[in-house]
């Protein structure tokens, strides 16, 4: 397949490995991005390719999903998937529809498993943004308040500033999904947020995109649109 190559991975379930498709970097050109930065790309969608599934045991993960799966989690999941999953290969050359069966497997896992809250939340948001490449503005919605709720319950739950860019950039995705929603004092609030974080004057990008966009919300919210 050009453009694509081949890992191999072991399940962190069952153990077995198995192989799965990733796209080469060189071919992940990105032509725009909207205004949650949700990329559009040239040729081919990584997105599409950034989440595994055991062909064995049908347990789904992210690429970057490094924390340790407990007995207790495993046993959950078996429960889950008893009698219901059969040996199927999922990890080749997607189609967008591919991508979103993968991705509703990966929630499927992460209920299960009780993953926490802000993983749950980018899976949302990753399938949220696959209906938007389909233009199908009804499912999009529904998976980005789905990814609201996570979200919120995260900043509230858990300790996310490890990463203080991408804890700016979900803060951010929070605000503008709220404005995009017509939730516009939501919005506001935390369009605020992100400009009071101690780490914005070090990201050019976010403190530029929020300015704008939260100029919009209350612009948006006084004429009643």
């Amino acid at each position: 397949m050009v453009g694509f190559y081949k890992n191999e991975i072991q399940c962190a379930v069952c153990k077995k490995k198995y192989e799965v498709t990733k796209v080469l970097s060189r071919r992940t050109v990105v032509v725009s991005r909207d205004s949650d930065f949700c990329p559009h790309y040239k040729d081919m969608n990584p997105i599409f390719y950034s989440v595994n599934v055991c062909p064995y045991c049908g347990y789904t993960s992210f690429d970057n999903d490094n924390e340790i799966i407990y007995k207790k989690q495993i046993s959950n999941f078996k429960q889950m998937m008893e009698g219901k999953w059969k040996y199927q290969e999922l990890n080749n050359e997607k189609s967008i529809d591919d991508a979103i069966k993968v991705y509703k497997l990966l929630l499927l896992t992460y209920k299960a498993i009780d993953k926490k809250k802000s993983s749950v939340a980018k899976a949302y948001l990753r399938l949220a943004w696959l209906y938007r490449y389909k233009n199908d503005n009804e499912n999009e919605v529904k998976f980005l308040k789905s990814m609201i709720v996570n979200n919120e319950i995260a900043f509230s739950t858990e300790k996310l500033a490890e990463d203080l860019k991408n804890e700016l950039e979900i803060m951010f995705i929070l605000a503008e999904t709220h404005r995009k929603l017509g939730n516009y004092k939501e919005a506001i609030d935390w369009f605020i947020r992100v400009s009071n974080h101690e780490e914005i004057n070090k990201h050019r990008v976010i403190k530029l995109r929020n300015k704008e966009q939260w100029s919009l919300a209350i612009e948006e919210y006084r004429s009643g649109v």
